[in-house]
């Protein structure tokens, strides 16, 4: 599987690890899994770690919209909050600078779209830094643990 996530409902936040190449249908199915997942709320920030072998380019703003169109009936109910229950929330990821980024502005420019308040992005090269842009700095010694480490690590019996 080219993602996996951990829900941390403690610090309302999602963090998952991308690898391989993603295409949208398993991207899609991530948001329906989410959906049933009782610990998340869709207005958590994320904490992505993106692996240098990630493979986006299966996904276009057709895509883009696609994923627009099933959060919104995954997460609301197939419509977008109304303007008193929209929040927005901040997607941190770690990686090298690479066309990903760039697909990463295009998501959350399409989420925004008569989705949500704002979604905002940003790309860092460590995770201490993605952390201290999420105010999640504390988390920090508790992701150097191995057990975490293990969870970031590159998979590579799948893909």
């Amino acid at each position: 599987m080219p993602f996996r996530y951990k829900v941390l409902p403690e610090h309302r936040l999602l963090f998952g690890v991308f690898h391989g190449t993603l295409t949208p249908d398993e991207y899609l199915n991530g948001v329906e899994e989410l959906s049933r997942n009782p610990a998340f709320e869709p207005d958590y920030d994320r904490l992505g770690i993106l692996h240098d072998d990630l493979d986006l380019s299966q996904f276009s703003l057709k895509e883009m919209r696609a994923i627009r169109d099933r959060m919104r009936t995954a997460y609301y109910g197939g419509h977008p909050p109304d303007e008193a229950a929209k929040r927005s929330y901040r997607i941190a990821v770690v990686s090298k600078p690479s066309i990903n980024e760039t697909m990463l502005k295009l998501y959350a420019a399409t989420l925004t779209s008569s989705l949500l308040s704002t979604v905002s992005v940003k790309v860092f090269p460590e995770l201490d830094k993605a952390l201290a842009w999420l105010d999640r700095i504390e988390l920090a010694q508790q992701f150097a643990t191995p057990e975490w480490v293990e969870f970031m690590a590159l998979d590579t019996r799948s893909g």
